[in-house]
């Protein structure tokens, strides 16, 4: 006899499964995280958070395609669309699929467009696929912001003067 799960049951058990999964990713031990995320998906398949935390799992521990797919089953079941079309661009970049993973990056920055790390993400995305200057343009872009913090203004120009020292010493190469 299979037993039926009330909603307050449901609530406390997944709740459980939460923290259990929490700890065992704080321990670093992901293949374990990852069962108990399943029984979550399992327990609730219609949770976004779920199933965006499999994904997460999934790509931290290798596995791309089944990661992307628990990321595209949030989206589909409404979850936060800048989170997980952040952790796409992290998978897709992870499986060195750089033209993707620009794309899901773009996708997040209009979900959040002053977010700094997304920048600087499609920053060396754009570097990766050879396109410095696109790089540079998309640093210059974000500096124009003006409510941007001091402390994303100075990373920003830091990774603008790398970035520049990087051309000057690809044009001296390439000049030899």
């Amino acid at each position: 006899m299979t037993h039926v799960w009330s909603d307050e049951e449901a609530k406390s058990f997944k709740l459980l499964l939460r923290k259990i999964s929490e700890n065992l990713q704080y321990e670093e031990d992901f293949k374990e995280a990852r069962v108990v995320a399943k029984l979550l998906t399992e327990i609730g398949p219609n949770d976004a958070e779920a199933w965006y935390f499999l994904g997460c799992l999934n790509g931290v521990l290798g596995e791309f395609d089944e990661a992307k797919n628990n990321l595209f089953r949030s989206l589909e079941l409404g979850g936060d669309k800048f989170v997980n079309y952040t952790q796409l661009l992290n998978v897709c970049m992870k499986r060195g699929d750089f033209k993707e993973s620009t794309q899901w990056g773009y996708r997040a920055l209009e979900c959040n467009p002053e977010n700094v790390s997304i920048y600087h993400k499609l920053a060396d995305l754009h570097v990766l696929e050879g396109n410095t200057m696109k790089a540079v343009k998309l640093l210059e872009s974000f500096l124009e912001e003006k409510s941007i913090s001091i402390e994303n203004r100075y990373a920003t120009l830091v990774r603008l003067g790398h970035l520049c020292m990087l051309t000057q010493r690809m044009k001296k190469a390439l000049d030899h």
